[in-house]
Order: C-alpha cells, then structure tokens, then sequence
C-alpha cells in the first residue's frame, strides 16, 4: 500500500513558493498531484510567514492541502488558533498544523496544543443557521468559553470563527524527543520524527504507545505517512515522483486521519447564563 506523502519545502524552495517564482510554482502544482499536503514553515528558526505562503502556495496550486508551521514563539495560542483555523477555511478543509516545542519544553508546548484545539471546537460549525429572513446567524448556545486555566495559559475563548468542515484542522508535532512522544498520546494526529541519530529510538518510544489512542506516525521509512523534504525544484521533482495521489477531500482524508472533536459541552456558555 502506498503511504500518503508529506512534502516539507525547506530554503530555497520555500523562499520560491513565497515569491510566486514562476518555475516553484510549476513545479508545486505538478507534485500536488502525487502527494497529499506541503509542508510550510517546518524549520526553526521561521525565515517566512508560513501563513502568508502557505495561502500562497494554495492560490497557486489550487486544490493542494497544506501544513503551516507553528513554533509558539510568535504567536499567543488564541491568535495561532484564528490563524491556522483561517488557512482551513480558505483550503475548504485542507489544513493542518505543525507544532514545534518552544520555550518552556514539551510540558507547555503540549498544553498550548490542548488550548488551540480547545479554541477550534469552541463555535461548533453545526450551530451556524444563517436565516436571513429570521435575521439569525447562528445558534448561541452551542458556542463555548474554553475557560482554560493550565501550568502555563490562562484562555478565556470561545474562538470568533467558526469550526472546521474536518472537524479540526489535522494536528502535527514534530517531535525530538521521547518525553515529547509520551505527551502526544491521544493529543495530536500525527507526530512527525525527522532523520537523525535519535529517529529510531523515537520511532520505538511511538510504537510503544497503546494503538488505539497513538497519533499516526509521519517519518521516511517508518509509520504510515511518508515524511519527505525538498529545498530545490530538483529535489520537489524528485520527491514527489511516484503514483498519484488522492487529490480531492480534506486533509485528514488524504493522509487517513479520522475526523475528530473535542466535546466542550461542559464549558460555560460564550453568550447567556454560565452552566
């Protein structure tokens, strides 16, 4: 069975697609065809804004789903929650997030995860009515306050848009590190393991994990999704050869990632009494 490919574009490459150079943008829209997302905004330190050109890349490769980079060091989780969210909307449900452990260490990077899923799900696409004739835009009781109070963030919510046609939008961490596998059980969809003297270890610690609740694993050999970098249009060409991939539905569909919410049921009410 062939694994659903994630292309992360890196320099060169990356500097092109934010830039509209004419033979990036050739050649992204080719491989859109054979892979199921890019990735945007993997490295550290961020040399773009990976929102701005991963919608780049996305008016330019119509149809292509996208992974935007967030590493916790720009953005506050309620702004980095309305943006991500943003890129989901304007892809119809072809987005995720790459999360990266910044200041603080895995414990906070985990916990602001937690937050801005919270703040996914706190306007429940289902409450939108847009009645216009009874002059209603959505049904107020189904909107949450996440009401969040954590070691490290203090978050009142609810989000001021709306939840995602997939749910939320696909979660990644690209981790580094066994502690950071641990706390990703049942916590984000996928965990990527990059290459390097420490892979197979991780790759251990994941396998390690209970199989009903473990995200899926995006690693170059290993796991499920095929993880994959590219820094030149060479090496795009290169990495995104081989069959076709599916190039319609939602992000999770395309890498096999269930749908997914969380139920904030017993948060208090963002408009009216508290519960």
């Amino acid at each position: 069975m062939t694994r659903p490919i994630l292309l992360e574009l890196t320099g060169a490459l990356a500097d092109a697609v934010r830039d509209r150079e004419p033979g990036a943008v050739g050649a992204v829209g080719a491989a859109a065809a054979s892979v199921a997302g890019f990735v945007i905004g993997g490295e550290r330190p961020l040399r773009l804004d990976p929102v701005a050109t991963a919608l780049t890349l996305a008016v330019d490769a119509p149809g292509a789903a996208v992974a935007v980079g967030s590493d916790g060091l720009r953005d506050a989780p309620y702004n980095a929650a309305r943006r991500l969210l943003s890129v989901d909307h304007l892809t119809g449900g072809r987005a995720g997030a790459v999360f990266r452990t910044g200041e603080g260490g895995a414990g906070r990077t985990a916990e602001r995860i937690r937050v801005i899923r919270e703040l996914w799900n706190s306007w429940p696409r289902e409450s939108l009515i847009a009645d216009r004739s009874a002059g209603v835009y959505a049904e107020a009781g189904g909107i949450r306050r996440i009401a969040h109070e954590g070691e490290h963030y203090r978050v009142a919510g609810a989000l001021n848009s709306p939840s995602s046609l997939q749910g939320e939008p696909v979660s990644i961490w690209r981790v580094e590190t066994a502690e950071e596998i641990a706390l990703s059980d049942g916590l984000v969809d996928v965990v990527a393991v990059g290459a390097g003297a420490l892979a197979a270890e991780l790759v251990g610690a994941w396998e390690a994990l209970d199989e009903r609740t473990r995200p899926a694993l995006a690693h170059a050999d290993a796991g499920t999704i095929a993880l994959r970098r590219a820094a030149s249009t060479a090496e795009l060409r290169e990495q995104a050869s081989g069959p076709a991939a599916s190039a319609s539905g939602t992000l999770r569909e395309r890498l096999g990632v269930a749908r997914r919410t969380l139920d904030l049921s017993d948060r208090p009410l963002a408009f009216g009494a508290a519960r």
